[in-house]
């Protein structure tokens, strides 16, 4: 197991939530960063502490898919699962697994949930 799968799968440090359809990946934006220009727009654009940010355009089966694919470089898909696989990769524009292009086809509905502390 690599590095980055045992801080996954420990969730040691984790500092964004993905949500989608009522299930949720907990992961770091450091990583997803590094992966996604279109999810380092997003962070960059919505600096909060720890972001829930749900994509309920994705199936959880393909999130966690291509989620596996940004901290082992590695995924299996069910060949009949691989079209919308290769979408919801293309849609996050995951680098490795996309053409990275900004269409508009690739547009996923994102809400983007943040938690705001106030000092008093």
């Amino acid at each position: 197991m690599s590095q980055f799968e045992t801080l996954k799968e420990d969730e040691d440090f984790v500092d964004v939530t993905l949500s989608c359809y009522g299930q949720s990946i907990k992961a770091h934006k450091v990583v997803l960063s590094a992966c996604s220009p279109y999810l380092k727009s997003i962070f960059k654009e919505h600096p909060c502490k720890h972001p829930v940010i749900i994509l309920d355009n994705l199936s959880y089966k393909n999130l966690e898919a291509v989620i596996q694919f940004v901290y082992t470089g590695q995924v299996y898909v069910e060949q009949t699962d691989l079209p919308s696989f290769l979408k919801a990769a293309e849609a996050l524009q995951i680098r490795g697994l996309s053409n990275l292009t900004n269409s508009t086809e690739n547009f996923i509905e994102v809400i983007i949930l943040c938690h705001i502390d106030f000092a008093i």
